[in-house]
């Protein structure tokens, strides 16, 4: 035991210096990224767009999209990790892990032909007109009195009934405990084996 736990301690310290050549310091990494990718927007908006300064905007976002995705892989990687230790007791760390996420998810700055806006009420004035004019209806209705006649009618009544009404508590348990507790984890990070035994 003495001789595993010392090549551990051997390994861990090469590991270390590994981690560091590799990947650096990840949040570092991404914030420099960011920094970069900023500093070459604002050379765009002041000297206009070329051919040179495109090609550089175009590597440096690819550059912070490898930094961020490394980043979400050590958070993922962290909360495993932590979850395993400590299971459902890291509530705190799981919103902490959310929060990082959703301030991530923002959008900071937009361009608009010429102009990049900051004002995040500009954005979202721009982002509603720009979908409600997309999506926004032009001309006016004509009646749909006659739309029941065009198209029939497939599903009859009982079989809307059965096919709108709550599913029983038992369904959804034999749904779950029909699943493998080893499947790949869900949209929520967690496995099958989370829900059927907590």
């Amino acid at each position: 035991m003495y001789i595993l736990n010392k090549k551990l301690q051997l390994l861990k310290g090469k590991l270390r210096i590994w981690n560091k050549e590799h990947f650096e310091n990840v949040h570092h990494n991404v914030c420099s990224k960011h920094d970069f990718l900023k500093n070459i927007q604002d050379k765009i908006q002041l000297e206009g767009l070329n051919e040179i300064l495109s090609f550089q905007e175009n590597q440096a976002q690819a550059d912070l999209k490898k930094a961020l995705d490394v980043e979400e892989i050590f958070w993922h990687e962290k909360f495993i990790l932590a979850w395993n230790l400590h299971e459902d007791k890291n509530t705190c760390y799981y919103h902490f892990l959310v929060k990082i996420k959703s301030a991530r998810n923002i959008i900071s700055h937009l361009v608009i032909e010429d102009t990049v806006i900051y004002d995040q009420i500009d954005i979202f004035n721009h982002v509603t007109s720009y979908f409600a004019n997309l999506f926004g209806v032009v001309g006016t209705c004509t009646s749909f009195s006659n739309m029941e006649n065009i198209i029939p009618n497939l599903v009859t009544e009982q079989m809307n009934l059965m096919l709108t009404a709550s599913p029983y508590v038992e369904e959804i348990i034999n749904a779950v405990f029909n699943l493998s507790a080893d499947n790949s984890l869900g949209p929520d990070r967690f496995r099958c084996y989370f829900f059927q035994h907590y």
